[in-house]
């Protein structure tokens, strides 16, 4: 098998355990090397039960730290599809445990995930440009046609308007398919920017799309046949997240680098909101669709709830770990059931970090991989296993803040 990610990697040793089990040490310099979560590389999937209250890890299976997107089966909530650096996981069991679903795709870095429940279809917005499957992720097949392998960050499929799927990229706008996904056109008239961060289809009239952009937020009436400005009233432009009212589709929200906007007349015009909130850097919105006035925003600097419409929010970030959410799920059946895609980071500022990866015997997946490190080159060049499992691994740091324990009392005060 292969180990690494997109840049350079070399493993230096290697060791076995009584049970088959081969443990490998090295320098990584990859974001997307694989990095299971848990206490050393902390981030992935996290669930509360309680509307936010509290958070615990929900990952198991997942083999990175970074998720940037996330999705419900329609049909059946406990499905869920977690879109990271390593690819789509899958589980079927409300986040207990995961299983990757990359064949065909190559681990292509997932950035945007959308689900067509018409024809059963999940969309993948990658890197590389679209994926399909119509397998519950088993096998994908590339959507390439016309779209190229432009980087997607944002997918949208209009339920009403049958075949029809909408793809942001960043650099070449959004791009339009009326075919399942066969085919894909430019669909950039009148749209200012083509950064695209994210895509958003009103409720009952998939002819009304709204698309938030680095340059603002962009409108269509016409199934994004043509676009309009609509950032009246936004101190920034940058727009990252988007958000409809199911119940009163002219109210919108918008998450931005510079806080939280609320449109009441379908984004003609948008006022600043948000006591606890204003001048966050709001990544990610969910609404809960059971009650709509009860608000989720992820940001840089953890989540946040709110009770009244997005007029004041809370912190709601006990159990994350690191703080920056990604995405948000709001478990349509059971509404006090939530999911967040966190976006951590594997690697610590140097050029290269320790890694230490456990295969299982069979050599199909891993038990766990971690890395460490800090500002500067780190790596690992010998690795010993106990008849218990448990790894040691020695080599060489150029990091003055390279992770240490028992400082208070350490054999040597420096690097």
């Amino acid at each position: 098998t292969y180990l690494g990610g997109l840049k350079d990697d070399a493993a230096f040793r290697l060791a076995l355990d009584p049970a088959g089990c081969a443990y490998v040490t090295g320098a990584e310099s990859s974001e997307d090397f694989p990095s299971t979560p848990g206490g050393i590389n902390r981030g992935g999937v996290f669930k509360s039960a309680d509307a936010g209250s509290f958070w615990r890890t929900s990952g198991a299976g997942i083999t990175h730290t970074i998720v940037e997107a996330l999705t419900f089966d329609p049909t059946n909530s406990s499905v869920l599809y977690a879109g990271t650096l390593r690819g789509v996981f899958r589980t079927a069991d409300a986040g207990a445990v995961w299983e990757s679903r990359n064949a065909g795709l190559s681990n292509s870095i997932v950035h945007a995930l959308a689900f067509d429940p018409a024809a059963r279809t999940i969309y993948a917005g990658t890197g590389r440009g679209v994926f399909i499957s119509t397998h519950a992720g088993l096998g994908w097949s590339g959507s390439a046609n016309g779209l190229g392998t432009r980087a997607v960050f944002a997918l949208a499929v209009a339920p009403g308007a049958p075949s029809t799927a909408l793809a942001g990229t960043h650099g070449s706008g959004i791009y339009r398919s009326t075919n399942d996904a066969l085919s894909w056109k430019s669909a950039n008239s009148g749209l200012g920017n083509f950064n695209v961060n994210a895509v958003a289809v009103q409720p009952g009239n998939s002819q009304v799309i709204y698309a938030g952009t680095d340059g603002g937020v962009y409108k269509s009436t016409n199934n994004g046949a043509s676009w309009r400005g609509s950032s009246t009233g936004l101190v920034t432009k940058k727009s990252q997240a988007l958000a409809i009212d199911p119940t009163a589709p002219e109210t919108l929200y918008v998450g931005t680098t510079k806080g939280f906007f609320k449109s009441f007349d379908a984004g003609a015009n948008w006022s600043l909101l948000g006591a606890g909130l204003i001048w966050s850097n709001v990544t990610a919105l969910a609404i809960d669709p059971s009650a709509t006035s009860m608000l989720y925003a992820g940001t840089t600097n953890g989540l946040f709830k709110s009770t009244d419409g997005g007029v004041t929010w809370i912190a709601s970030s006990a159990g994350l770990a690191p703080l920056y959410v990604k995405t948000i799920l709001v478990d349509p059946v059971s509404n006090t059931t939530l999911y967040a895609g966190i976006r951590s980071s594997n690697t610590f500022g140097g050029s290269n970090d320790v890694f230490l990866t456990k295969f299982l015997p069979a050599g199909s997946d891993l038990a766990y991989s971690v890395t460490f490190g800090g500002k500067k080159a780190d790596q690992g060049w010998g690795v010993a296993v106990d008849a218990s499992g448990r790894a040691v691994v020695t080599g060489s740091t150029d990091s003055t803040n390279f992770p240490v324990v028992n400082a208070s009392t350490p054999q040597q005060t420096t690097n």
